[in-house]
Formats: C-alpha cells, sequence, structure tokens
C-alpha cells in the first residue's frame, strides 16, 4: 500500500502571509519564535487533537515524537516539513534551529535513532529515520525553503550544514491512529 501523502500544500502566497515570511527571516523574531512557538503550537495542538497548529498558517506542520539519546525522555517537537513521493513518501525535516550556531537537540535524537513518530493532523505515523543523503537534500531543500524562506537565511546565518532528516512511512495509512503509545 503507497504511503498517504497529504494534500497540504504551501499556505497560498497572501499579502499578510508574505508580511509574515518577511518579518519572520529576521534574527529578532526567530528569536522570539524559538520560545514561543512550539509553547503555543503545543497548547493549541493538544487543544484540538492534534488536527490545527497556530504555525499551520505559515507552513505545513507536524509533531516530532522522538526519544532522548541519553536521558531516554520521549519528547514532542512541533516542526515544519515537507512530503517527498520520490523519496518513498518521507516526512522532510530540516534542522535549522532558527539560524543559530548549534544544532537543535532534536536532530541529535534523530541521529542516534532508527525510528521516530510524527503526527499529522491528528494521525499519528510511525516513521524509519534516516539523514538525507547530499543528493536527497540537494532535492528536497528548494521545496523546504519553497515553504518557509527564512530557512534560506537560517542556512546563510548558522554558519554550519543543517542537516536534512528523511522519515519514511513504516505502516500503511489508516493503521496508526494518533492515540497509540510513542514509537
Amino acid at each position: 500500500m503507497r504511503p498517504r501523502v497529504y494534500a497540504r500544500a504551501v499556505p497560498a502566497p497572501t499579502p499578510i502571509l508574505r508580511v509574515l515570511q518577511r518579518l519572520g527571516r529576521t534574527r529578532a523574531a526567530a528569536a522570539a519564535s524559538r520560545r514561543v512557538v512550539p509553547a503555543v503550537d503545543g497548547w493549541v495542538g493538544r487543544a484540538t487533537g492534534g488536527r490545527w497548529r497556530p504555525s499551520d498558517v505559515l507552513f505545513p506542520t507536524l509533531v516530532l515524537e522522538h526519544v532522548g539519546r541519553r536521558s531516554g525522555r520521549r519528547f514532542r517537537t512541533p516542526l515544519a516539513y515537507v512530503r517527498a513521493p520520490e523519496l518513498g513518501g518521507a516526512y522532510v525535516l530540516a534542522a535549522t534551529n532558527f539560524g543559530q550556531a548549534r544544532h537543535p537537540a532534536w536532530s541529535h535524537n534523530l541521529r542516534a535513532a532508527t525510528q521516530a513518530a510524527v503526527v499529522v493532523q491528528g494521525e499519528r505515523v510511525r516513521t524509519s529515520v534516516t539523514p538525507a543523503t547530499p543528493e536527497e537534500k540537494a532535492l528536497v531543500w528548494p521545496r523546504l525553503v519553497e515553504v518557509w524562506p527564512g530557512f534560506a537565511d537560517y542556512d546563510a546565518r548558522s554558519g554550519r550544514e543543517i542537516r536534512v532528516f528523511l522519515l519514511r512511512p513504516l505502516e500503511p495509512a489508516g493503521r496508526h491512529p494518533a492515540s497509540a503509545g510513542p514509537a
């Protein structure tokens, strides 16, 4: 069975969205977003059963469920994503950390993991985890920048190689309710 590819596209470029995208590319907005967006997205996401998050207005968002590589704790991290049907229907994540010089903690956890889960529009999907090869990254990076133009700015100011991960579904669509336990 083919993996389900959600029809969620890049939001239409309305004047308000263009202003938000321009503001979101600044250092000040990135600094504020690091603290505010995950908290607000988490609260609204829980209140709506994972069906909606405020950041969905700007770009498609999923919740990454991952396990701490050292602590063993379970984490839920809201992130922008794109789908790559040509790469096994993978969910593609960019570890930009809002352009900071260090990699985000969740990317260290994924480097140590072979599996994780994502929740997209309230549906939980178990996935395999692989870092993108340079060729795969070159293929999907333009789509990531299309979804959130700030990724290009984050890449330029971070001073490091941005990690990109491919999370490929392990189960056919419809077999993984959001209420199931962690990966």
